[in-house]
């Protein structure tokens, strides 16, 4: 129906008379109809639609080969009406496929453009019945290689390469299914189609994907076209050029980072060059415009001496451009981008800084050639400001390419102001760290009267050169103070203050991380222990015994006493420096905070990446009179409240030591409470209810409500902790009752999902009304302004549903579904359990998200709320739109899912699950030859999912994406942090955006592989469905290459990792307990060990004694989690679904199951 709309929304042009296409109109007859060959051809083709178009016609099949028929006669018209014809019908997938496969292998024969043309066609008709029907012909069908072959060939020749690969996705499949390996290929057997591969290869060329080709076997990788990939990925530039057969595009590339000069012929690579090396007068001006090279040229060469003929010039090729390519049928994607090339030139300034940075770089280069060329003068701050930005862009983007002689041609070209320093910066990155220092203390020691933000710049840069590559830290600390000191702080910018201080602090930290490192050493430990025994022999010999010997000691004694003293003296004032120059960076950092609350997520995100490691100091030297000092003067001077919000958990836990901090602590806790009530008050009333606390905390209380000095404020103050209060006592009780105990709760017969009613007793059922002025606990509240106590911007509850359910887990937690007063429905769980490390681990995963994905709009690590209750109960957010995984893949029986329906004939989870149950009580070997029997029973499903929910390859492309960055960051973080107990009721699925949800983190830290009875053996969960829906480029593709990154940036942020684990550590988490310690006299040797064992993983020293490279080292993690015999010695899974752990008593056999609170839930 919805075709024949279309159908006669086309034909209303042509025919005055709709008659003509009545059903008994009859071929001769419309022969006659029209003198025109074309209105003729087309009254004949819209006619037998028609007639296909009835009920007993066959369906798109039928429309499709008429179509087909009148193709020749008018092509334009059928391209368009095809892919409509096989979207509108469904059935006979068989037919369709083999028809368009059919048409797809002849498309190679006809004459390029018109392959463009039909290429394009068929790939329209391909993403109009989607994968999934492709992907449901199995081997044997009405489908053969070549005609996938072609398929492909035509979306390469479309230069659609995604397309291309998405198409190869479904095409391994098939081969994976007829050779029978499918169920062992996530273990590392790939197929041997030469056919396929030579294809891939040509994707991965298309794409540029380096990781990619990476994955193909040796001899598919001796190709000059591969050979000039891999050079561009190492920044190799003479590779390129000794490479033959290199593309234009890049032999200009590589003359132009190499700086070295091209003898060649070719005039387009002359003048390319000539313009990236901005030398205008050693090349002749083209006589003639034949390329786009000399166009480009000859408008930046007439630019430098008359605007007005560089315009005349632009507007001619402009419409040589324009003419030539309304020829063409189909868009041409090279000359859409001369145009924008001109388009560039043409607009000239006026460009925003983001676009700019996103700018490709020939654009980039044409706009600095034209702005350094132009002779239009800059008469505004903002036109050079603009200036200097796209020049400092385009040398950013060169120095990443390792292209060092370019940037220092542009330099030799820009003024000196702007010049010195970048040029120092790129001497520092060739490693000409001599040169760099010589550069710049010549600026700092110049007469000429600089900027004194270019100044400071300078200090800061030799800074860091002196810190980062001559290990002279003092030197460069003393610097910058010295730069403070002299400098007059209302002349210096707010922007030059941060970095000062925001560098002050990273130095003074890595200064004390280096001298803690070396009081662990094994030279300084000796020096202690030879203090103790030289001690304990002074005692014995006799005073009035003066002998050589013991007058050596006594020396020996004291010099070692003078080191061992001198170290700790280094030890505090570097402690007191990170701690005074943090808290500076932070009160700067604040600023913005007082006038606009809502800051951006790059700002929030350094924040919290600086905040972290510096409570960790402040933590573990609270009993330090200087650092207490300098906290106490910050927290009552330069306290912005809102910044410390994400860390009030961990503030709040140190009200109650008995160190010098509490006291400081206090006060700040009390700040937060006046500033934002709503925000702070659950944390702290957590603590309300234990008789230890209860005190300090009601005291903290009575003062927050005393220090408002507005009466209203005060008593609306008071009524918001006293309604809080009541709305917390009302949920320590729902989350600890039983939801059996019928004086509480109702069964509600005859409903889908058993659903119990809250009866009157149960209070929030009581003060529902009251609970409207209470914020919901699991919202990330909008932050106000200071001391705003209206509500207007805090999501309250609303309306409950009057029945609750319960969820799978020991505790039995309940779900409550609940409105809030933003009209958005949330479900909150209720779990009678500690949950106080989940909320921990949560806050850890948040900043670690905000490290990898600082630069991104959203984050591939999606994390939820915890609020513990106290520290026996917690609610939970639940996460919206997800599902776990062992239910999506083997339904909450196991025996249902996408498992069931794309294999059906397979055995199902809960065969499977009998099968295996002691598969990790047998030897190694006995276990994988067991668990490899039980897979090719069990074949991995996960990709149809993708394929069924992606109704455009384009959107199946980008779930793909966010799946495979998704997993490759949760496969690193989950390894780092040492999280374990990954099964796939732990796992969820966002259905949505296709990216990972870890729940359950209870066993963090290598728990589950140091202290249960049979240990895990994986780093991290990479098995069998979770590389299902990547297999074609397996673990060594472009999911090895996001794990990668995802490692460097947590290496290059390990101080923020080290100092957030440990202020995790520092709460009380049972896993870490020592027996008979007592909290807060030192850390446990426990956490202290798994803090060691961290920043082994974070220094690539976790397997050896010698430091892996990241690259290395995520390899080798890779083999470990994909090995048959870790993953069946360790773990039991249908379809590796659950984990087996006979000493935790997960009897599987009888259906037992511990699984997260939110299996089930979706």
């Amino acid at each position: 129906m919805c075709f024949y709309c279309c159908l006669r929304i086309l034909s209303r042009g042509e025919f005055a008379d709709y008659a003509v296409l009545h059903e008994t109109t009859t071929k001769n007859d419309l022969r006659h109809t029209s003198s025109n060959d074309s209105s003729q051809s087309l009254c004949l083709l819209f006619h037998e639609l028609v007639i296909a178009l009835r009920p007993s016609m066959s369906g798109a099949t039928e429309l499709f080969l008429v179509v087909d028929e009148y193709a020749c006669y008018m092509p334009e018209l059928c391209l368009v009406l095809a892919p409509y014809i096989l979207q509108s019908d469904i059935s006979n997938c068989e037919s369709i496929v083999a028809t368009l496969l059919r048409h797809a292998s002849l498309v190679a024969q006809t004459d390029v453009q018109a392959s463009r043309r039909m290429a394009r066609c068929i790939l329209e008709c391909a993403d109009s019945f989607g994968l999934e029907r492709l992907s449901g012909v199995k081997s044997g069908d009405l489908i053969d290689s070549d005609g996938l072959c072609a398929l492909i060939k035509c979306c390469l020749l479309a230069d659609l390469p995604h397309y291309a690969f998405a198409v190869a996705n479904v095409f391994h499949d098939i081969l994976m299914a007829s050779e029978g390996i499918r169920h062992v290929a996530a273990f590392g057997t790939t197929i041997k189609n030469r056919q396929f591969i030579e294809l891939l290869k040509e994707i991965y060329l298309a794409l540029g994907s380096t990781s990619g080709l990476r994955v193909l076997p040796m001899d598919f990788q001796d190709d000059a076209r591969v050979r000039t990939v891999f050079s561009k990925a190492r920044f190799d530039w003479l590779g390129v050029i000794s490479t033959p057969g290199t593309s234009m595009p890049d032999l200009v590339d590589a003359h132009w980072y190499c700086g070295i000069d091209y003898f060649g012929s070719c005039r387009p690579v002359k003048y390319a060059l000539a313009i990236r090396n901005m030398k205008w007068n050693e090349i002749s001006y083209p006589k003639k415009l034949n390329s786009h090279e000399e166009r480009l040229f000859s408008i930046l060469y007439v630019s430098g001496h008359c605007a007005g003929s560089a315009r005349e010039i632009l507007d001619f090729v402009q419409k040589m451009e324009c003419e030539n390519m309304v020829k063409d049928e189909l868009p041409n994607a090279l000359s859409l981008e001369h145009l924008r090339d001109f388009a560039t030139i043409r607009r000239n300034s006026g460009f925003s800084d983001n676009e700019i940075v996103a700018m490709p770089d020939n654009r980039l280069v044409i706009l600095t050639a034209l702005k350094l060329r132009s002779v239009d003068g800059l008469d505004t701050s903002s036109a050079a400001f603009e200036k200097d930005l796209v020049i400092s862009s385009l040398i950013k983007r060169l120095s990443n390419l390792k292209a060092f002689a370019p940037c220092q041609a542009i330099l030799q070209k820009c003024p000196e102001n702007f010049s010195v320093l970048e040029k120092c910066r790129i001497f520092i990155l060739k490693g000409d760290y001599n040169t760099a220092e010589h550069l710049i203390r010549g600026l700092l020691d110049s007469s000429v009267c600089w900027k004194t933000e270019v100044k400071m710049e300078a200090r800061c840069l030799l800074a860091e050169l002196l810190a980062d590559h001559k290990n002279m830290v003092d030197e460069a600390i003393a610097l910058l103070c010295q730069s403070v000191e002299n400098d007059n702080k209302y002349i210096i910018s707010s922007e030059c203050r941060i970095r000062i201080f925001t560098l002050l602090y990273r130095l003074a930290a890595s200064q004390l991380s280096g001298v803690e490192e070396h009081m662990e050493s094994r030279a300084f430990r000796m020096r202690k222990d030879a203090i103790s025994e030289w001690t304990r022999q002074r005692s014995v010999i006799p005073q009035s015994t003066e002998t050589s010997t013991a007058r050596r000691i006594e020396c020996e004694l004291r010099c070692e006493k003078e080191v061992v003293k001198s170290v700790n003296t280094k030890l505090l004032a570097s402690a007191h420096d990170t701690v005074v120059f943090g808290l500076e960076a932070l009160k700067l950092l604040s600023q913005p905070y007082t006038k606009q609350p809502n800051q951006p997520k790059q700002r929030n995100d350094c924040i919290l990446r600086l905040i972290f490691p510096l409570i960790d100091v402040i933590f573990r030297f609270g009993n330090e009179s200087d650092v207490v000092s300098a906290l106490r003067k910050y927290v009552a001077n330069s306290m912005v409240p809102n910044v410390w919000l994400q860390v009030v958990s961990h503030i709040m836990s140190q009200c109650f030591s008995t160190n010098m901090l509490a006291q400081v602590v206090r006060a700040m806790i009390v700040k937060l409470i006046i500033a934002y009530p709503f925000h702070v008050l659950h944390t702290v009333l957590m603590y309300k209810f234990d008789e230890n606390y209860s005190y300090i905390v009601d005291s903290m209380l009575e003062e927050a409500e005393d220090r408002v000095a507005d009466k209203r404020d005060k008593t609306r103050l008071h009524e918001i902790i006293e309604d809080m209060t009541a709305a917390h006592i009302a949920y320590i009780q729902f989350a600890t009752l039983k939801i059996s105990d019928t004086q509480y709760f109702k069964k509600i017969s005859g409903t889908k999902t058993v659903q119990y009613q809250m009866l009157n007793s149960v209070s929030i059922v009581r003060m529902s009304k009251d609970l409207k002025r209470i914020p919901l606990p699991v919202v990330d509240q909008k932050i106000g302004n200071v001391g705003d106590y209206s509500g207007h911007e805090i999501v309250m509850w609303g309306a409950m549903d009057p029945a609750c359910t319960k969820a799978d887990g020991l505790s039995s937690p309940k779900v409550l579904r609940t409105k809030g007063s933003d009209g958005k429905w949330y479900k909150l769980i209720w779990k009678n359990e500690d949950v106080r490390q989940d909320c921990l681990v949560e806050q850890l995963f948040s900043v670690v998200s905000g490290v990898m994905n600082h630069d991104e709009t959203s984050s591939f690590l999606r994390t939820y709320k915890v609020v513990p209750l106290n520290s026996k109960c917690g609610i939970i957010e639940f996460c919206q739109g997800t599902i776990s995984l062992k239910e999506l893949l083997c339904g909450s029986d196991l025996t249902n899912g996408l498992h069931a329906k794309a294999e059906p004939n397979d055995q199902k989870a809960l065969q499977i699950r009998t099968v295996l149950k002691d598969v990790a009580k047998m030897p190694v070997n006995q276990a994988s030859a067991t668990f490899l029997r039980a897979c090719a029973q069990f074949k991995p499903v996960f990709r149809h999912f993708f394929y069924q929910h992606c109704k455009t390859i384009n959107l199946w492309t980008n779930m793909i994406d966010n799946y495979r960055r998704s997993l490759a960051q949760w496969s690193i973080v989950t390894y780092v942090i040492g999280l374990g107990d990954r099964h796939l009721s732990n796992i969820l699925f966002d259905i949505d955006t296709c990216k990972l949800v870890h729940i359950d983190l209870g066993m963090i830290l290598e728990y589950s592989k140091r202290t249960l009875p049979i240990p895990e053996r994986v780093p991290f969960r990479l098995t069998r469905d979770l590389l299902d829906p990547i297999l074609i480029e397996g673990v060594g593709g472009r999911l090895l290459e996001e794990a990668v990154r995802a490692m460097q940036l947590l290496r290059e942020n390990k101080q923020v990792i080290l100092g957030l684990a440990s202020v995790l550590l520092r709460e009380t988490i049972s896993n870490f307990e020592e027996i008979g310690s007592n909290r807060g006299e030192r850390p446990s040797f426990v956490s202290e060990t798994a803090i060691a064992r961290l920043r082994d993983k974070l220094n690539g020293t976790d397997d050896t004694f010698v430091q892996q490279d990241v690259d290395h080292q995520v390899r080798r993690l890779f083999t470990e989690a994909t090995n048959v015999d870790n993953i069946s010695h360790t773990i039991w899974c249908a379809n590796f679904t659950h984990v087996f752990f006979p000493a935790l008593h997960l009897i599987l056999s009888t259906g037992k199951e511990s699984v997260s609170i939110k299996t089930k839930l979706m």
